[in-house]
């Protein structure tokens, strides 16, 4: 039995049902890194075995989703410590005398088994790089952000509370494939290894399965005395981040990879991030002129105000502060002007790097950025921050999960006033 494996044994025999497999994709370059396998047997127990590349054309031809096998001669490692969807302190690796034999289908096996989390708990998993976060539910809306690849799907349990689960590119397209094929009528789903709320290579969409957990959500629905708190069947929205009254939150990788829908010039963003460097490539201050915050540029000798094409008249320095941020999926560039910068330091002197800069260091932030065509164009990943809040919290809504980002008004350290050019 998998529970039973010794640490460090490589000549036991098991009998189990392949549950997954997936390949684990480089995101930067795009290759294969290995295959991952999800191995069950008969006591409910899993474990994440491990292909490497140069095993695939030896091991995965043998091996197929939903059957049985059995397996001898592995090693047993300790598993990993992050992304796990396997809750297992080991994991297995096969090598050159691994011997693999299918089976007959006795239905002893279990055909599914998953990490399930309750809404409750998501709240506190968001961002934890241990496990990959999965969840069974009735799903609700669903909502398309045209040009991005991206589907925000919108979950239910027993107690009518949501949470918004975000589907990317491949698994948001397998998920409405899969949706297409279903019955009429509530439906319910499992949904697998994201981390954040976010898809991953691991993400796997399982609907209206024979399966405990959702059998028994779908039996709460059925019983309902309150027709209108049963979710329906769900239908189409449009997810609007252009005109700033709604803004999406996105990990990092997300925002590198997003697309500006046709006849659009710029849309939103928010993201949370760690401070993990301060850049001086562009200086930290810029001209402006007195009544507009946009930098005054030389152009054909004559210095003029790209905000308003105006003269630029009196002109003073303000502050710009560019960062390098990283999530759990990505790093990028951030530049802060003005306010936005002098918010998280304070009003900083036109010296060397003030202690002030230098104490954002290692702190998280909420950042809502603008991702223009130039952007995209000229392949620029370097983000104008718009806003900016301290705390980067998870909090409940009404039941739903969302972002909780203070008023830069109510935060310290605020300016009192502006350096001017003498």
């Amino acid at each position: 039995m998998l529970a039973s494996l010794p640490a460090q044994s490589d000549h036991d025999t098991i009998l189990v049902r392949v549950t997954r497999i997936w390949e684990a994709i480089n995101k930067r370059s795009g290759a294969p890194i290995h295959t991952n396998i999800i191995l069950l047997d008969e006591k409910n127990d899993h474990i994440l075995a491990l292909v490497r590349n140069n095993q695939k054309a030896m091991i995965l031809p043998r091996l197929k989703e939903n059957e049985v096998y059995s397996i001898t001669n592995f090693k047993v490692v300790p598993g990993p410590t992050q992304y796990k969807t396997a809750n297992n302190a080991h994991a297995i690796n096969f090598y050159y005398k691994t011997k693999i034999e299918k089976q007959a289908d006795n239905e002893t096996i279990p055909r599914y088994r998953f990490e399930l989390k309750h809404f409750d708990a998501v709240s506190h998993l968001v961002g934890n790089l241990e496990l990959l976060i999965e969840s069974a539910a009735m799903v609700g809306e669903k909502q398309e952000q045209n040009g991005a690849g991206k589907r925000d799907i919108v979950l239910k349990d027993t107690r009518n509370d949501r949470m918004v689960v975000t589907l990317w590119e491949e698994r948001a397209d397998q998920f409405m494939e899969l949706l297409s094929k279903t019955k009429p009528g509530p439906i319910s789903v499992v949904i697998t290894g994201t981390t954040s709320l976010s898809s991953t290579d691991g993400t796997r969409c399982y609907f209206n399965i024979d399966y405990s957990p959702l059998n028994a959500l779908r039996e709460a629905w059925s019983n309902t005395s309150d027709a209108e708190q049963a979710p329906h069947a769900p239908k189409e929205e449009d997810f609007v981040t252009t005109d700033g009254s709604t803004i999406l939150e996105l990990p990092v990788n997300s925002i590198l990879d997003a697309k500006i829908p046709p006849g659009t010039d710029v849309i939103r963003f928010t993201c949370r991030a760690r401070i993990v460097e301060i850049l001086n490539g562009n200086g930290r201050y810029y001209n402006c002129r007195s009544k507009c915050a946009r930098a005054i540029k030389n152009v054909d000798g004559r210095y003029n105000c790209t905000g308003c094409a105006e003269d630029p008249g009196n002109s003073e320095q303000r502050f710009r502060l560019v960062v390098l941020v990283e999530d759990i999926t990505a790093t990028t560039t951030l530049t802060l002007f003005n306010k936005e910068a002098e918010q998280i330091v304070g009003d900083a002197p036109l010296t060397a790097v003030p202690a002030t800069v230098n104490n954002i260091i290692g702190k998280s932030y909420v950042f809502q950025l603008k991702v223009t065509q130039y952007n995209m164009t000229h392949g620029c990943e370097e983000y104008t921050v718009t806003r900016v809040s301290e705390t980067a919290t998870i909090e409940s809504d009404g039941g739903h999960l969302t972002a909780s980002t203070s008023s830069k008004e109510n935060l310290p350290g605020a300016p009192t006033k502006k350096p001017k050019l003498a």
